[in-house]
Order: structure tokens, then sequence, then C-alpha cells
């Protein structure tokens, strides 16, 4: 625990010198599986703004390996970007992570410059091979929605987004590359209203900016009905997993494991040995969710943010 900062979290820590080096690797995919629409490289430091977009991965601050071994080269390089993102009018988000063997002196000199603690997150990894198997997944999905199509609840439900009495068919589309069919679903399944749906669903279109890198999943029900949404990004025999949702009505079936599963067996078709994902610390059902499947902890990483700006 950082000694400047008593509300500073303990991240698992790789450890050993090869843990370091595939924890840097991974913050570096995850940085580059990204997109924003400005970006600048400041003596190694990685920024990304997307001014219109309240993503934090979109604005956020790699910095340079083992910045906390040289704090005079530190604060020069903060003093570029925190004037970078001033011209933004945003303030700075720095991505400390545990995989780095500097990061805590890193995390010292963040909190004396005024810099607090933001959304400590879980860098998760597990086998490509062992979540593409599954367990049976899409059949347990499957089960799931005729169960309800024959009992007439759920979705199935008067009101509910499936015509009762129907029996549609299930299944997971991946696609390499993104349309814009799919940024559209991905908006429609993540927007919580008319606003959320246009920003969430220019960043699915920004995300073509990744090409045949980018995995683009979704769970159907018949031809039209979006049942929930989830990416993959590839790079290095990596396999990162992004943007899973369920829309409410399809919440408890299974959906974001046969979505995971069908990710999975599509990056090893491509090569992939490894998936990771980054889930928030207080977010105990994705943690449920991802740990059940075979993933574990790799390292772990926070954000120091400066004042607004």
């Amino acid at each position: 625990m950082s000694a400047a900062d008593p509300t500073a979290p303990e991240p698992p820590r790789p450890t050993d010198a090869t843990g370091a080096r595939t924890g840097r690797l991974l913050d570096e995919v995850a940085a580059n599986a990204t997109v924003a629409p400005l970006t600048r490289l400041v003596d190694g430091w990685l920024c990304k703004a997307a001014p219109d977009l309240p993503f934090r991965r979109a604005n956020a601050v790699l910095p340079a390996a083992a910045a906390g071994a040289d704090l005079r080269a530190t604060a020069a390089a903060l003093d570029v970007i925190e004037a970078w993102y001033r011209s933004f009018g945003q303030r700075v988000l720095v991505q400390v992570s545990s995989a780095d063997p500097a990061g805590a002196a890193l995390d010292e000199q963040l909190a004396r410059r005024g810099y607090v603690v933001e959304a400590p997150v879980d860098l998760l990894v597990g086998e490509v091979e062992r979540v593409a198997e599954g367990g049976g997944a899409g059949d347990a999905w499957r089960v799931a929605v005729e169960a309800h199509a024959l009992a007439g609840t759920g979705p199935f439900a008067a009101g509910g987004p499936v015509p009762a009495g129907s029996e549609p068919p299930v299944s997971v589309v991946v696609d390499e590359g993104v349309s814009v069919a799919w940024a559209r679903r991905y908006g429609a399944v993540h927007g919580e209203d008319a606003v959320w749906r246009a920003r969430t669903e220019a960043y699915g279109r920004m995300l073509g900016a990744l090409g045949p890198s980018i995995l683009g999943g979704a769970a159907l029900v018949g031809d039209d009905v979006v049942a929930g949404v989830g990416f993959a990004v590839l790079e290095r025999g990596w396999a990162g997993i992004y943007g899973m949702g369920t829309a409410p009505a399809w919440r408890r079936m299974g959906v974001a494991r046969a979505l995971l599963a069908e990710l999975a067996e599509q990056a090893r078709e491509r090569f992939a040995t490894h998936l990771y994902l980054q889930v928030e610390r207080d977010n105990p059902g994705a943690q449920a969710l991802y740990r059940g499947l075979g993933f574990t902890d790799g390292h772990g990483y926070h954000y120091r943010a400066s004042a607004p700006a």
C-alpha cells in the first residue's frame, strides 16, 4: 500500500521478472485495444483523449515502463501531459500497474501531486482452449430460452421483446472487424438512454480502426433481437475481452457464457492461446462469472486522477 495514500488498493503483483514482463505486455496490448480519436506520446507515456466519450480507458495515460524509477523525468513528462489535457478541459487519468516494479514510487509521486485513486481493476487471464470449450454454454442458453418460450415468461411475457407463443432460434454471431450493424447492436445493449446509445454506438464505430484484429460478437434471438454483445481484440497471441453486456430481459440465462465461449473459439482459430479481461474490483457479479469460467489473477491496476480541469 502506498505510504503517501492509505486508500491505495493492494492488487496482485507478479512475483518474478517473467511475470512483470508479461504484465507490462498486457498493459500495452490493452492500451492498444482501446481506441481514442486523440493520442500523444510524451517521453514514452501514451496519452489518449476522447473528449466526447466519457470512458476512462479512452481518456487515460499508460506511463512509460518503470517511470517511477526516474522521478525527475516523470515530473517533466507530467508537466507536459497535464498541459495537453487542460487544452481539452480534461483531468489526467494515469494508470498505475502492479506489474511495474517501480509502480509504488510512481504512485507516491502522483499522490504528492494531488492525484487520487479511482477504479481499482483486476486484470484476469485465462486459457483460450478452456473458455472456448465452455462447458456447454451455448446449449445452456438455448435451453433457458426455450423454457421461457414454452412458459410465456421472462422476455416472452406480454409486452416483452419477443411475441408470446413464438419459438425463435438463438445464435451467437462473431464477425471479423466492426460493421455498422454491430455498432448499432452494441449501442442498443449498453445504452441506458438515447444519449448513451448514441455515444456507445459511436464508440463501436470507432473500433473499426482496429481492422481485422477485432472480433465483434452478438447473441441473437431470431434475426433481430439482441440479447448480448461483446468483442475481442487480438494481439501477440492474446485476445482481450471487452464490452460484454447482456440486455436486461435476457439476464441470468447464460448469454454472457455462450458469447464468451464463441469469442474464445474464434480467437483460437486465429492462433490466440490466452485471454485477458479487465474487471473493476467492486463488480462482484462479473468477478464471479469470469473466475467461474477459469480466469485467474494476472495483476491489477488503478487510476490516479488529477483534480478536475
